[in-house]
């Protein structure tokens, strides 16, 4: 059966529409989702975390490859999984919100995450401790590309400083029609790929990523003048001014716009400055 039927069929039988305080987007395209798992590489050994089952139509097929853990916050969508997964065992469903929960430890991520809560997925991916290997995400084209941006490029911003820190970023699937969900989101959207690499222990430091976020703020400046403004929150971390400056001049960037600095140098910088 076609997806768009079965949920029309879901949608009936369970009595829900979809809900934009949840900012549902179904999918409705089989070949991206089949493409998706084909992406993560999944084995019998694996734990996937899914972030907004919905009515279950990527689920279904991650269950048939190993452990699932998902979050559903909608009450009607988790009772519909309730429902079609009774007899799953290799399927566990957390009804939380993914923002605020503690997150169970899972080897890969699967996932079309609501596009309303992008940022906040990525940066608790970001500071997890889980360490997964993999993570295969829908999100809008736009925001794809904020994180896959270097140096120098327009979308270079914070989020592009921490992806990169922690994975290789690389957009898999391209400009995805918005006729691949119903409703149809207003923008095209796009499958990327993170995928684990060593990365500095900063990394996933909330102080760091508070940090990165402040300076990107004054982004188009040097670096100098970028942390004189944000002074005052950089002095809530506990760090302290002639440190920063004793910093800034070893490591002769202080005049380099932040903008074109590499993700490896803000990682060194707080390091040296938080110690």
């Amino acid at each position: 059966m076609p997806l768009f039927s079965d949920l029309n069929d879901q949608m009936a039988k369970y009595r829900f529409r979809p809900d934009q305080r949840f900012g549902q987007n179904f999918a409705i395209n089989e070949p991206l989702l089949e493409r998706m798992v084909e992406l993560a590489d999944l084995n019998a050994k694996d734990t996937v975390l899914e972030i907004g089952c919905g009515t279950g139509f990527l689920t279904e097929k991650l269950v048939k490859k190993c452990k699932v853990i998902g979050y559903e916050l909608d009450r009607n969508l988790a009772g519909l999984l309730r429902g079609r997964f009774k007899d799953e065992k290799n399927f566990r469903l957390i009804e939380e919100d993914i923002v605020f929960a503690k997150l169970p430890k899972f080897t890969k991520v699967v996932s079309l995450p609501p596009y309303n809560i992008s940022t906040q997925v990525m940066l608790k991916l970001i500071s997890s401790k889980a360490m997964f290997e993999r993570a295969v995400l829908v999100f809008q084209t736009e925001f794809c590309e904020k994180l896959t941006a270097e140096p120098g490029f327009p979308d270079y911003n914070y989020l592009s400083v921490l992806a990169r820190l922690s994975f290789d970023p690389k957009i898999a699937l391209k400009n995805i029609s918005p006729a691949s969900f119903f409703p149809k989101p207003e923008s095209y959207s796009s499958v990327i790929v993170l995928q684990r690499r060593d990365a500095p222990k900063v990394a996933q430091s909330g102080d760091f990523i508070f940090f990165i976020k402040n300076l990107f703020r004054y982004k188009n400046k040097n670096l100098s003048n970028a942390l004189s403004n944000c002074l005052s929150q950089v002095r809530r971390l506990g760090i302290k001014d002639e440190k920063m400056r004793k910093a800034l001049e070893n490591s002769g960037i202080g005049d380099e716009k932040v903008s074109l600095l590499e993700p490896e140098i803000f990682a060194e910088l707080f390091s040296r400055i938080s110690r």
